[in-house]
């Protein structure tokens, strides 16, 4: 049968005539020869050096290694250019090229061959071998690597340098660890969703994963807790006296491991809890408790103080800076009753495709202290909150409450403020929900409070 050359053996002959090499195709083989072993491959001898090399020989003169002398022999003595069988196709007989600078690694395994002694060699492998077994530590060692790596070991905080000109603080990688846990969720729709959720984490939690592997554990552990609590609470099915009081038991349970596993803002699920039983005086307190932890400054929402970041809980384990410095929003399911004055409101956003109402938390805290003091009958602490949320959403810039969320928030404030009789506040600030971008789809919900308000102010002048 008529042999058909492969086209890299056309390429191969080709390269030959051009620099006046035998034309035959290569050839590889390796061996034995009594005790000496041997490889052998044709290949195009004195092939001038890539381009690309230059880097190599620009970092050799900046560091003066290997000496001039054997720098300039390495550099006459140019390259081999071989076939090699395919890496990708190991079946295929296609050959691919590589280039071997075999004369110029000579040159260097020469600078070191028979240069050390027999016992100068022992010596040095058992100092090698010592350092293996030492693992990374053996480069405290080192002068130079030591003072790199001590500030780093003894202050968490310390300002990493991955590039020049650039730099990254343990708070801002922080962040982006942030960033990307909170995109991760479980937004069960039953119990038993939950449960199984639940059940698989726990599984999770007994492998040997990373902190951050953990940490993110921790934080969908929560939010499937608070998914599961509201579930249950939402439950109509007909109960005693008796399993009304197990299932706030085991709700209030999950609620505080809740809080106890995630950040800051999970505590407000608690809050609210407490408020939709009618347990306000519980609310305040934990509320209190809710404010003292939002108005820290090294918090995370948003913008936040890096260097107050690092000084206040630099030295503290992922999972203690999550508890203590992570806000997030508050999200209401929209098919779940959480508190009774934004019924309306959730209403309105399921019917117009939304599946959580978010609010901002700093908005959430002063809306339960407005309305709890005012049902414990605390007038002027119910007034004072409500001053508080009016001053925030007036002269904030964004901080604390994003733009994205001022439609709720000035909603929020006009429920607020009907509840406790100001009316006309009420009026101004459903026409300020309506001026903002429409992020949570509750143009309706505004509509029909302000005609409401209309009405009983008409019917008040024709009194």
């Amino acid at each position: 049968m008529e042999h058909i050359p492969r086209l890299s053996e056309v390429l191969y002959v080709g390269m030959c005539r051009k620099i006046g090499t035998p034309t035959e195709v290569a050839i590889r083989s390796s061996g034995c020869v009594g005790s000496v072993e041997f490889d052998e491959a044709h290949c195009l001898a004195n092939f001038p050096w890539p381009k690309l090399l230059g880097s190599w020989v620009d970092r050799c003169q900046r560091h003066t290694w290997p000496p001039v002398p054997v720098l300039e022999k390495i550099l006459k003595t140019e390259c081999h250019c071989m076939p090699i069988g395919s890496k990708v196709n190991m079946a295929s007989d296609e050959l691919e090229w590589r280039l071997s600078f075999s004369q110029a690694e000579q040159q260097l395994n020469n600078m070191f061959i028979n240069k050390v002694e027999d016992d100068a060699r022992e010596s040095l492998l058992q100092q090698l071998y010592q350092y293996y077994r030492m693992g990374v530590s053996c480069l405290l060692l080192s002068p130079t690597l030591r003072s790199i790596l001590e500030p780093a070991l003894c202050r968490p905080s310390f300002m990493l340098s991955p590039a020049e000109g650039e730099f990254i603080s343990v708070a801002d990688l922080v962040m982006c660890g942030m960033l990307e846990i909170l995109s991760k969720d479980f937004s069960a729709q039953h119990i038993w969703e939950s449960y199984i959720y639940l059940k698989s984490m726990n599984t999770l939690s007994q492998l040997s994963i990373s902190s951050y592997q953990l940490l993110t554990l921790q934080y969908c552990t929560a939010q499937t807790l608070v998914r599961l609590a509201f579930l249950m609470a939402n439950s109509t099915s007909c109960c005693t006296q008796k399993t009304i009081y197990n299932s706030d038991t085991i709700i209030c349970g999950m609620l505080k491991m809740a809080a106890r596993l995630g950040y800051v803002s999970h505590l407000l699920y608690l809050a609210m809890y407490y408020y939709r039983t009618g347990r306000y005086d519980k609310t305040v307190r934990i509320m209190y408790l809710a404010r003292q932890g939002l108005s820290q400054s090294f918090i995370i929402y948003g913008t936040f103080d890096r260097q107050r970041y690092n000084e206040a809980v630099g030295n503290m384990s992922l999972s203690r800076r999550m508890k203590k410095t992570w806000v997030n929003d508050v999200e209401l399911s929209v098919n779940i009753p959480c508190i009774e004055e934004l019924c309306l409101e959730q209403f309105v956003s399921q019917q117009n495709g939304e599946t959580f109402l978010i609010v901002s938390p700093f908005v959430m805290v002063e809306m339960l202290s407005v309305l709890s003091h005012y049902r414990l009958g605390n007038i002027s602490q119910s007034l004072q909150s409500l001053t508080d949320l009016q001053t925030l959403l007036l002269y904030d810039d964004g901080r604390y409450v994003p733009l994205y969320l001022r439609d709720i928030s000035w909603q929020i404030l006009g429920i607020c403020q009907q509840v406790v009789g100001d009316i006309n506040g009420a009026l101004e600030s459903y026409e300020e929900s309506l001026r903002q971008e429409p992020y949570s789809k509750i143009k309706e919900a505004a509509d029909f409070r302000i005609e409401c308000i209309k009405q009983q102010l008409q019917r008040t002048i024709n009194m």
